[in-house]
């Protein structure tokens, strides 16, 4: 559950920083990962690893390199209001 948790966290910096970009097609890209569902909170049905890297793919697929920089953005950002938050290796 911890782990859920941290990935919660994660996934809505992620999504957040997209928003920032991209507006709500951020949200509407992050519902069309399987296993993510974003409507007003976020469930994760599946492994929440493999959901935060679909994510990310999701996003470069629609805006290129950068979603990669802006998700490192969100995920260091997350880490500063939660010091344990437990980070993907394509995030570091």
């Amino acid at each position: 559950m911890k782990k859920q948790k941290n990935y919660q966290i994660l996934i809505h910096a992620i999504i957040e920083e997209m928003q920032f970009f991209i507006g709500d097609v951020a949200i509407v890209q992050a519902n069309l990962v399987p296993g993510l569902t974003v409507n007003g909170k976020i469930t994760i049905a599946i492994d929440p690893l493999i959901v935060t890297e679909k994510l990310i793919e999701r996003y470069q697929y629609l805006m290129g390199p950068v979603a990669l920089t802006l998700s490192k953005k969100a995920a260091k950002k997350a880490i500063k209001r939660r010091k344990r938050l437990i980070i993907p290796e394509v995030l570091k």
